[in-house]
């Protein structure tokens, strides 16, 4: 069985008042992604680093005690399909349509994560 792993990028910014002024700020979640079967060898072909994706699957919270006794978590996702918003880099620029390269499926480009 074919595995492909990837990590993606979802930023999020919003409008904080804080010790360095008013302003927009940027949060990052990278978030490691894999996929199995055939999905993953359409990935492996079709897809590069920095292009919008829309990912279909299962979140998993995974949580942990590290070295210096603090609990630790992260997300993961095991997709089922992943789709492009529209193609490439410029992907959120145009609502999806028949034009889109598709692994399976489609979905709200609102929601795309970036490739990282």
């Amino acid at each position: 069985t074919s595995v492909a792993s990837l990590r993606l990028a979802s930023n999020r910014y919003f409008r904080s008042a804080g010790k360095e002024g008013d302003g927009w700020r940027r949060k990052n979640l990278f978030i490691n992604t894999t996929l199995f079967g055939k999905a993953a060898e359409r990935v492996a072909a079709r897809r590069k680093k920095g292009e919008y994706v829309l990912v279909r699957g299962r979140l998993e919270l995974n949580e942990w005690i590290g070295e210096d006794g603090r609990t630790r978590r992260d997300y993961s996702i095991f997709a089922e399909e992943i789709s492009s918003p529209g193609g490439g880099k410029r992907g959120l620029d145009k609502e999806p349509g028949a034009d889109d390269e598709r692994e399976e499926g489609s979905g709200n480009p609102a929601n795309a994560a970036r490739l990282n």
